[in-house]
């Protein structure tokens, strides 16, 4: 699965992006929509606050993979929940009061998940993501899931994963075998310097690859990286998992740059000729940002495309691009 992780509203979506993706290699895009709680400990979730913005957005899903598929672009629907009273915290922290909220909480899971589900269903989207990040409610509650994923292949035939985060997350979830493959968000820190070599960044990947391994065969499972991606800064492998800064209005240095294509370069050394790899979903591909190149750095920023972003730069696009295409 050679994929990008697919950021764009559809209003802002040319046929030369999704041309751009298919000369880089990628053969597969993921797609998030949003569900929307407001505290970690609240059972409400909302993803049908508006209908019309509702009805909008899933067209728009559909039709950006309706575009992807004529270029012969495969596509991940991947529904994400986001916290919008976070206080520090982040989905995998949600957690319910009691086993009544919990109810409540799994039944509003279900209703979200299944509404994406029929959509994949309907328009033959070759991939579902079941979950993303939610570290207590998937490693506390097994059987919920087991029967959520149940539900899910009464109407949908395609693949099924779950994006588990890299801290701990995955080596705990006990219901892998029902899906098709593991996914893992793959943002594992790396080193605890700025500006890396390649070899001390594949040294850095050692440790996790073994636990990636072990997790690999214990269930005999390929692994999919469902996010993994590294700012353009020279601290992109202390943290990878950290939101890019929010800096001046300026160009980011070559140095930027070229860390963040490094990253990439140790990445698929890593892992590109193992067998049990199932394949990678770059963490972002925002087409923007290449596409207006004059846009004053304050209206990029507004848009959340920091010139210090995620979205990978011409070096590391190059990177990306000499292994996809190979």
């Amino acid at each position: 699965m050679k994929g990008v992780c697919w950021e764009a509203l559809w209003d802002s979506v040319r046929v030369a992006d999704v041309l751009s993706l298919s000369d880089h290699g990628v053969e597969w895009i993921s797609q998030t929509p949003f569900g929307w709680q407001s505290g970690v400990n609240s059972p409400e979730l909302l993803f049908r606050s508006n209908e019309e913005r509702n009805q909008r957005r899933d067209t728009s899903l559909v039709e950006m993979a309706t575009m992807a598929r004529k270029k012969g672009i495969k596509t991940l629907l991947k529904p994400h929940i986001w916290i919008t009273e976070a206080n520090g915290k982040w989905r995998s922290d949600i957690d319910m009061n009691s086993p009544e909220e919990w109810d409540q909480w799994f039944e509003r899971y279900e209703a979200f998940i299944m509404h994406y589900a029929q959509i994949a269903a309907n328009h033959n989207f070759e991939g579902l993501c079941i979950g993303t990040e939610l570290y207590i409610a998937s490693t506390q509650h097994e059987q919920r899931w087991r029967d959520i994923i149940a539900n899910i292949r009464k109407i949908y035939p395609g693949q099924l994963t779950y994006a588990a985060n890299f801290y701990k997350e995955y080596e705990e979830i006990a219901f892998w075998d029902a899906l098709d493959y593991i996914g893992i968000q793959g943002y594992f820190p790396l080193t605890q310097n700025e500006k890396p070599t390649l070899k001390e960044l594949k040294k850095g990947w050692e440790p996790h690859v073994q636990k990636i391994k072990e997790v690999q065969a214990r269930w005999d499972m390929p692994i999919v990286f469902t996010e993994i991606g590294y700012k353009s800064s020279t601290d992109s492998a202390i943290s990878p998992w950290e939101w890019e800064k929010r800096g001046d209005d300026v160009d980011p240095k070559e140095i930027c740059d070229t860390t963040q294509a490094i990253c990439y370069q140790a990445v698929f050394e890593m892992f590109w000729k193992e067998e049990w790899i199932g394949g990678f979903f770059i963490w972002k591909w925002t087409p923007e940002i290449y596409r207006n190149p004059t846009e004053t750095s304050t209206r990029r920023r507004r848009r959340g495309h920091s010139p210090l972003s995620f979205t990978p730069k011409q070096p590391a696009r190059e990177i990306v691009k000499e292994w996809y295409v190979e």
